[in-house]
């Protein structure tokens, strides 16, 4: 999925969403749609943070339960939530430069390095609008060090790390 969100820019298909919670089911990792387990409770914490930075935010679930301060991890959700929200005026002010441009909000790293390998190979990672580096986190934190370590690649310029 994460893959896929910049290459939708290729093809022009700036504004879709993702099924953020649609496979927390009894269906998918055993347990997932009860929400004291722990590990349902974290993979859906991380399709919500993903959701903050995609281009649209809405979670959407089948038979499975929807009140997300139930889960172990709701202070980290409602946080990724407090986080979209606080990025309303730069995703409207993205919006409006994807209209001006024809380049999405959310594209691909290589649209503003294209002569850099790495904007290539550091594929799940990507552009939200011009000044915002995505690296969403796609799996569960290390049951030892309950931390989760990801290489990100950042393109030559000033970056902050917020």
């Amino acid at each position: 999925e994460v893959q896929m969100t910049p290459m939708a820019a290729n093809v022009l298909f700036g504004y879709w969403s993702h099924d953020i919670g649609g496979f927390h089911t009894s269906q998918g990792t055993p347990g997932d749609s009860n929400p004291a387990n722990v590990t349902g409770s974290e993979m859906l914490l991380r399709w919500i943070q993903f959701g903050a930075v995609a281009p649209i935010d809405r979670t959407h679930c089948a038979q499975c339960e929807r009140r997300i301060w139930l889960f172990p991890h709701f202070f980290w959700m409602k946080h990724a939530f407090i986080l979209r929200n606080a990025l309303v005026p730069y995703i409207y002010t993205s919006a409006r430069n994807a209209f001006e441009t024809g380049v999405a909000t959310v594209h691909p790293m290589y649209y503003d390095s294209p002569l850099a390998s790495e904007a290539y190979s550091y594929n799940t990672q990507y552009m939200f609008g011009d000044d915002i580096v995505a690296a969403p986190i796609t799996s569960v934190n290390d049951n030892k060090t309950q931390t989760f370590t990801k290489s990100v690649w950042l393109p030559e310029g000033t970056w902050s790390n917020w």
